[in-house]
Formats: C-alpha cells, structure tokens, sequence
C-alpha cells in the first residue's frame, strides 16, 4: 500500500512538473478559397488566348496552390516580412519565454549585410533605466565582435553599429511595467534564414478542405499563439499579392503582345496598299470606285441635258402650233377681205 502512495506521488509530481515547466503549442487555422478549373470554377480571364496557343497553359489547381502555400519561397517571403528569424527571449530559471507581442524592446537591424541571414548571433540586452540600457555579446568561440563600437551603454533610438547591419533599439509601452515584474536581461537571438524557414515549413499543414470543394486548410503550430496567427495572416496576404501580381505580368504580356500584333497586321496591310496603288499605277488602271463616279456623274449629266432637250422641243412644238392657228387665221381673214373687195367692184 505504501509503494502505491509512493507511486501516485511521483507521477503526481512528474505530471505538475511536466505541465509547469512544458512550453504549450498552439495550433491556429486559417482557410482559403482557390480557383480549380477541374471542379467548375470560374475560367481564366486568359483561357481563350491560351487554347489559341498565344499564353501557354495559364491553368490554376487545387494542387498546384497547395504547393504554391508550403513552398519555400512563399514562407521565406513571410519570415522576412516579420522578422521572425529574429526572436527576443526572457531568460527564466528553467525555461526562456518567447517574447513575441509582449516584448518591451522593438529591435530592428536596417542596412543588412549579405551575411545577416547566414549566421546565428546572441545580443543580452540589460534593462538600466528607461533612458539607458547596456548590450553585450553573448560569449561563444567567436574570434570576431559583433558590436563595432566600444560603448557598453546605450540610449534607446540610438544607431549601434554591428557586424551585420546597424542596430536599433526602441522601447515599447509595456517597458516599464515589464522590467517592474521581471528580470532586466532579455536576449536577441537571430538565427539563419534557412533554418527559421525550415523550421517554419515542417510545423505548417496545408490540405484540402474537402474532395467536393476548392477550399484549402492551413495550420501552424507554435508555442506564441499570436506569432502563429501573424504567420498564417501574412502567408495567405503574400500568397494573394503574388497571385494578383502573377495575373497583372499575364496581361500585360498578353496586351502586349496583341498590340504588336495589331501593330505589325497594320504594317503589312500598309504595305500591300502600297503594292496595289504601284500596280495600277504601272498597269495605268484607275480606280474602280473612281470611275464608277465619274460614270454616275457624266450619265447624270446627259440625263439633265436631255431633259433640257425635250422641254426646249416641246416649247417649239408649242410655238409651231400657235404659228400654225394665226396663219390660218390670217389666211380666212384674206379670203374675206377679197371677197367684200369684188362685190364691191
């Protein structure tokens, strides 16, 4: 009986210790909807050009999306977006807390050498005052300084020149109440881009939703429930703005190319007007359509002129008639008078 007290005990204690001091993981999902032509939805913009063979094949998947989510290149593109190969760590007594969003520093390295994301360095930063803070180097086998500048004590904002680029750290509003609860160390650590990004792509899951359906399912795992919301965020906000930058290179490409196209037809037909106005020229033939008017015009003419014609003659014939009443008026009016001249001889 007392080996099994003693046996609940220390699992008892096993199981405290485990769950105190076990750093948690937390999974965040997100979704997405993508186009697949395979299920029925909406054709590229650009299909018809590409069945004419103008574009290539500009066909989107399910399954070439999902590659496009876990590639390298996209999470790569991520961690660099958010810094993350950067990470700020409160040294505990037994395990270190990753200070993501609850940090009381923002650390940011501008003018990066080509090295900054080769190598993996350590900076202990000191909380002094809320004007001052100290920054050393983390003892390793190191043989040369990574802080080019003999300078012990900083101001926060202040430019410190380092191996890998210019440091500068600025506090944030939880300083004061941070270092007022905690210790004053808090590490910089930053790692290589290849190992962050490897690390990053093993605890993300991209699958599809359902078999029926074009909704893909992504998931991260991390031990900052807010560092992995902010990845999945800014994956799936980088994954559309290449999409949408992918869909702008297409077409402008392909306004492009129909406007040379349009461009060298209208050349060509230039040219073959060119060759039709020499030929008629050498052959001295005139234009159809011109003569065509020239006929209509001249054949307009004749008829105008033999209406004319026709009135003038039919105005003669009318004079005529006249003429024809007044001498055969006159010719009676003669008889007569000879007639009263002979009765009165």
């Amino acid at each position: 009986m007392e080996m099994v007290f003693i046996g609940i005990s220390v699992c008892l204690c096993t199981a405290y210790i485990y769950l105190r001091y076990t750093e948690p993981q937390y999974q965040s999902f997100t979704t997405i909807l993508v186009k697949d032509e395979k299920k029925g939805n909406m054709m590229s913009e650009l299909s018809a050009f590409a069945d004419l063979g103008l574009t290539g094949a500009v066909k989107s998947n399910v399954d070439n999306e999902i590659e496009i989510l876990k590639s390298r290149t996209l999470t790569e593109s991520t961690i660099k977006k958010l810094n993350l190969n950067i990470t700020l760590y409160h040294v505990g007594k037994i395990i270190s807390n990753d200070l993501y969003g609850n940090s009381p520093i923002e650390v940011n390295f501008i003018n990066r050498t080509k090295d900054f994301y080769y190598n993996k360095f350590s900076l202990n930063f000191i909380y002094l005052s809320s004007d001052l803070f100290q920054l050393e180097e983390e003892v390793t086998h190191r043989k040369s300084k990574i802080i080019l500048t003999t300078k012990k004590e900083f101001r926060y904002g202040e430019l410190i020149k380092t191996k890998y680029g210019d440091l500068i750290i600025n506090k944030s509003e939880k300083i004061l109440k941070f270092f007022k609860e905690n210790d004053a160390l808090v590490v910089i650590q930053v790692n290589p881009l290849e190992d962050v990004t490897a690390s990053f792509q093993a605890r993300l899951n991209v699958s599809l939703l359902s078999k029926t359906s074009s909704v893909v399912s992504l998931s991260f795992t991390s031990p900052v429930k807010k560092k992995s919301e902010d990845f999945l965020n800014n994956l799936v906000q980088i994954y559309n703005e290449n999409a949408v930058s992918d869909k702008n290179f297409i077409s402008e490409n392909t306004s492009r190319f129909i406007s040379n196209r349009l461009r060298l037809i209208s050349q060509e037909l230039g040219e073959v007007e060119n060759d039709v106005e020499s030929f008629k020229k050498f052959n001295n033939l005139t234009d159809i359509n011109t003569e065509a008017k020239i006929y209509i015009e001249g054949s307009n003419e004749y008829n105008k002129k033999v209406l004319e014609a026709e009135i003038q003659l039919n105005m003669i014939s009318s004079m005529m008639d006249h003429i024809k009443k007044l001498l055969i008026l006159i010719y009676y009016q003669l008889i007569l008078f000879l007639e009263k001249m002979i009765l009165l001889d």
